[in-house]
């Protein structure tokens, strides 16, 4: 049977267990991931709707997650795409965009950009993780996918040694993105620096004839823009998102895709 003394001592240490742990918890939850609505970001230039911006913030783990709230435009824009097309539809049009299949015997230099991702020659599909969802979400909610598509340029760099990422998007209100060059000086000076260039993301949709979703492949103008980007200021891999999946393509894997 425990002494009174001893049983007091390990309530004590049980206490004193329960309170780190809570203390931990509470660190953990101090540190939220970013919304890029609610911060303000740092105006390169602006003119009218086009907009040359970035925002910086702590590298974070949960920034490269795939399992996370969906943010209000892009789950508007999921509801949508939902109701324009119905269940059934937006069902294939997503197992199409997510598929790999067998290789072809088609010569490989025959087939088109979308066709060499999904027969499994170069690039990976995988769900639209946290940040990209960040940033997609920004720029529809000032045009909404279905009513007013547009197409962006999200650069992401990270700075190791400051545990820091920068996040900068090039974008207006036209079908295309603008030509990013107040972003493209300053990630080329940034690249001589600590800084390296992990990503650039680009989105895609599709017209309503096509039911709206985009393809999970870069266009050739895409892939001739990531070619140059790595060969100036070398390039981690280049992201091509629909609001639902995600196109990752190593540098090394871009010499397959085709280009202008």
């Amino acid at each position: 049977m425990l002494s009174h003394y001893t049983f007091r001592s390990l309530l004590l240490l049980l206490l004193v267990s329960f309170c780190i742990a809570c203390e931990g918890s509470k660190g953990e939850a101090q540190t939220p991931l970013p919304d890029l609505q609610a911060l303000n970001p740092v105006v390169l230039q602006q003119e009218g709707p086009e907009i040359h911006q970035f925002w910086e913030f702590a590298d974070e783990s949960g920034l490269w997650e795939t399992n996370f709230t969906i943010p209000a435009a892009i789950q508007t824009f999921r509801d949508s795409l939902l109701q324009a097309i119905g269940p059934d539809t937006l069902e294939f049009m997503l197992k199409r965009e997510r598929s790999v299949t067998e290789k072809s015997d088609l010569p490989l230099d025959s087939l088109d950009n979308w066709q060499i991702v999904h027969q499994g020659y170069a690039g990976r599909i995988r769900d639209i993780n946290y940040l990209e969802a960040q940033i997609l979400n920004y720029q529809i909610s000032r045009f909404p996918l279905l009513s007013h598509p547009t197409e962006f340029h999200g650069f992401i760099l990270n700075n190791e040694k400051a545990d820091l990422i920068r996040v900068y998007i090039s974008a207006s209100d036209a079908p295309f993105p603008p030509k990013p060059y107040a972003v493209t000086d300053q990630v080329d000076s940034l690249t001589q620096q600590d800084w390296d260039l992990i990503f650039h993301l680009h989105n895609h949709y599709r017209d309503p004839e096509e039911n709206y979703l985009g393809a999970m492949g870069p266009s050739m103008a895409d892939t001739h823009y990531f070619k140059n980007l790595h060969k100036r200021v070398g390039l981690g891999h280049a992201l091509v998102t629909n609001g639902y999946t995600t196109c990752v393509i190593k540098p090394s894997e871009l010499p397959t895709f085709n280009s202008h």
